[in-house]
């Protein structure tokens, strides 16, 4: 898919699902980069978004939050229809102004988004533009920013140069704040059979709605909704539960269908999981070793997995996002992690399984002197045996005392 494509993978031609799969059966993305040779080795500023004045402000407010198509997209070629769901969130970009993050994802695989990017608000000529970035990756994908709209004040740090321009759409402001705009010239792209394309948007604070289009050479229209009609977004309970604790601990939980009990110390608790730095490189992950993390509850780990997995149960989908405080802190780790990452864990509990059962403990003999031993009774043959040896006995040392007596005087 062309990086300049904003919301066309929403259509069939883009879902990014094999046909017939759901996103959940999709193996994670990794994201395997190189840090820049002279990456700052300090601790990453986080500060809020910065707006150029109240109303960019009051946009990115309106479209904060989570939203969901009114009815299921179909995917292509037959695959299974999907609610498309979308993630938004103002966030920090160093050296900009006015930067909203976006997320799409199908609604089965809301940890596993397809396409995400930036938007950024522009006035030109007292005019209202939006101008899509996408992150300067493979794919335009960055992994470690996956579901963190739902706790912004935690989104990885990027910079402009982290982001590349792809399309600008100029916007009319309406009663009621609604925004409406659309391309001002048909964008190339090689999607779907299409060489080129158009966009349309609708903001407002209680919908938004979509519309890319898809052009063959001719000028005929290959994909995307007929003249007049657009994907259509409301505002929704995604179901999604981002937080983060006073000591700078983020958490994203996705819902999923957990089984048996909360986990108790001692138990053994098996986890797949991707840790991420926050430029996207993966600096461990077991889907590579082939099988899962498990560990002890309880037992040392860094800090941030000690809070962040306190309540781990079979079948969680969770995102933790951990300050250096609470991970390896100002020395890294095995020349994998520098000094003063975040990291941010991708993870999946698999199961959890009640501790091994204690080795038999042998019991102690009784201390001496407070038994009481009972004897047993021979068998008669032995015990007459016994008997006949001791009149013997006797006999003998009767007759030897007699001898050693000294004669009587006469």
């Amino acid at each position: 898919m062309k990086s300049h494509l904003m919301f066309a993978c929403v259509l069939s031609a883009g879902l990014l699902i094999p046909t017939g799969a759901s996103a959940q059966d999709a193996k994670p993305v990794q994201s395997k980069l190189v840090l820049p040779p002279n990456a700052p080795l300090t601790m990453p500023v986080r500060e809020e978004p910065k707006w150029s004045d109240d109303e960019a402000k009051a946009i990115g407010a309106m479209l904060a939050g989570g939203w969901k198509t009114k009815t299921p997209v179909e995917a292509p070629a037959g695959g299974a229809a999907s609610d498309i769901v979308l993630g938004i969130a103002p966030v920090y970009v160093i050296g900009m102004d006015n930067t909203i993050y976006v997320e799409m994802a199908r609604g089965d695989g809301l940890n596993r988004p397809y396409r995400h990017l930036i938007w950024r608000l522009s006035k030109i000529k007292g005019e209202w533009h939006i101008h899509s970035y996408e992150f300067r990756r493979s794919k335009g994908i960055i992994p470690s920013a996956f579901g963190l709209w739902a706790t912004a004040s935690v989104f990885p740090v990027f910079n402009a140069d982290d982001l590349v321009a792809t399309m600008d759409i100029p916007l009319k402001g309406e009663a009621g704040g609604v925004y409406t705009g659309s391309t001002r010239v048909p964008y190339a792209t090689s999607v779907g059979g299409a060489v080129e394309m158009t966009s349309s948007i609708l903001l407002a604070a209680d919908r938004i709605e979509v519309a890319d289009r898809g052009f063959d050479a001719s000028g005929k229209q290959v994909w995307g909704p007929a003249e007049g009609q657009a994907y259509a977004f409301v505002k929704a309970d995604l179901g999604i539960k981002g937080e983060v604790n006073s000591n700078g601990l983020g958490t994203v939980t996705f819902p999923t269908e957990l089984t048996g009990p909360e986990s108790k110390d001692g138990d053994l608790v098996s986890v797949h999981y991707i840790g991420y730095l926050e430029n996207g490189t993966v600096f461990d992950s077991s889907y590579e070793r082939g099988q899962p993390f498990q560990y002890a509850k309880g037992s040392k780990l860094i800090e941030g997995w000690t809070l962040g997995m306190a309540d781990a149960r079979a079948g969680m989908k969770r995102r933790l996002v951990i300050p250096s405080s609470l991970g390896y802190g100002e020395r890294g780790s095995r020349g994998k992690v520098p000094p003063f990452a975040t990291l941010i864990f991708d993870l999946e509990v698999i199961k959890i399984d009640a501790p091994p059962a204690p080795p038999a403990v042998p019991v102690a003999a009784p201390a001496s002197g407070n038994t009481k031993i009972e004897s047993a009774e021979p068998p008669p043959e032995l015990k007459a045996k016994m008997e006949a040896d001791m009149r013997k006995r006797m006999e003998e040392r009767a007759k030897q005392q007699q001898g050693e007596q000294p004669a009587a005087p006469k």
